[in-house]
């Protein structure tokens, strides 16, 4: 009555007197009724902290007694608890385990229980109002209201529960399509940058090799001497013949162990005195995708061709480690060095530092006027075999 007549502290004084009682005469079932109701009490009166102390008190007890319409109530009360508060993460929580159960009550094993403790549960509920009033007219009106407005409930709620599901389907529809769409799209993507990336590779390298060699012998059809003598335009051929070859043997794997990539290097520097490729130190079963793999021969290739051409190196030393899921590559020559400090260092180290770039790797320039210079690269890496 006090909390009908919005005297929430009247009600709260009361319904604590009500819960010690209840606690000395061991009546858990009723301890977990006069609960939910002081916590309602409390959220009336807007002290959401106790409101919602209180409301996890009285779904304790629930459980202890067995009482799923009560743990119900709780839930859907807690979840509008913490909604006022702001905090709606919890407040969905309680929500779907308010849905959760409510699901439970209504199967079919469950409806007889479900049907006596909404009952017993409606009648707790009015026991305090029954006990004041004391008549039995009143006890059967509302028995009655009590049975109305269960079988009201369950009805709204059987409903709901069909409408959330719907919806539920629909929602899974519309993310599937969407879903579907989105793989579509990755998927041109990803075709669209493997094909710009053979188109680069081809233009890149033979390209320009067959370009001279056209070239070269046009010359000759023109009955003219060809600028390059007759034997270097055959080595050239050589050269763009193994070119296109490395160039497929990366193209067509889509994956390398790092063992054999450092095999290839030293395959394709093994007619080149000044350039020594050691063997792989940490993990050599570490493993290089496709268009990794391409990028880091040519950042070793364009090094390589800038110590011997313009540092005029005697040695070059390429080493590869790989250790933790990163692999590192170095490039030493003992050349004439550069001035690291000039912003303005050339097409070949651009291009180096993009291709770097492309693999989210960094790059580490060390050099000296006459003391040579060495290129570090570091990048993480995809896997290793198991």
């Amino acid at each position: 009555i006090y909390a009908q007549q919005n005297k929430f502290d009247l009600a709260i004084q009361n319904l604590r007197k009500v819960i010690d009682i209840r606690m000395e005469k061991m009546d858990k079932y009723g301890v977990a009724i006069a609960t939910i109701n002081l916590s309602e009490s409390f959220y009336n009166a807007k002290q959401l902290d106790s409101a919602i102390k209180y409301a996890l008190e009285a779904e304790h007890f629930g459980r202890v007694v067995n009482f799923p319409d009560l743990i119900k109530h709780t839930y859907k009360q807690l979840s509008e608890m913490y909604k006022s508060k702001g905090d709606f993460q919890k407040a969905l929580q309680f929500h779907e385990r308010f849905a959760s159960l409510n699901d439970s009550i209504f199967n079919e094993n469950k409806s007889k229980q479900m049907t006596e403790m909404s009952v017993k549960f409606e009648t707790e509920r009015k026991e305090q109002q029954i006990k004041v009033l004391n008549k039995q007219r009143v006890i059967q009106r509302l028995g009655l209201i009590a049975s109305v407005l269960g079988l009201l409930i369950m009805m709204v709620v059987a409903y709901t529960i069909y409408k959330s599901r719907k919806q539920k389907e629909e929602k899974l529809r519309t993310e599937s399509a969407f879903q579907l769409q989105l793989k579509e799209a990755e998927a041109r993507n990803a075709m669209q940058q493997e094909r710009l990336r053979i188109s680069r590779e081809l233009h890149d390298n033979i390209g320009s090799y067959l370009t001279f060699i056209k070239a070269s012998v046009e010359q000759a059809d023109e009955g003219s001497t060809p600028s390059v003598p007759l034997q270097d335009i055959r080595q050239l051929t050589d050269e763009t013949i193994a070119e296109l070859r490395k160039t497929v043997w990366l193209m067509n794997n889509p994956e390398v162990q790092l063992s054999a990539f450092n095999s290839k290097l030293i395959d394709y520097y093994k007619k080149i005195a000044q350039v020594k490729v050691l063997p792989v130190a940490g993990n050599p079963e570490l493993v290089l995708g496709n268009q990794i793999a391409t990028h880091l021969f040519r950042i070793i290739q364009e090094g390589v061709t800038n110590a011997l051409k313009h540092a005029s190196s005697s040695l070059v030393i390429v080493h590869l480690e790989a250790e933790n899921g990163l692999l590192k590559a170095s490039i030493s020559d003992s050349g004439t060095g550069m001035d690291t400090s000039n912003e303005n260092m050339g097409s070949g180290l651009r291009n180096l530092r993009d291709r770097v770039k492309e693999l989210n790797g960094t790059l580490e320039i060390q050099s000296e006027k006459g003391n040579g210079t060495r290129l570090t690269i570091q990048f993480p890496m995809i896997r290793s075999f198991a």
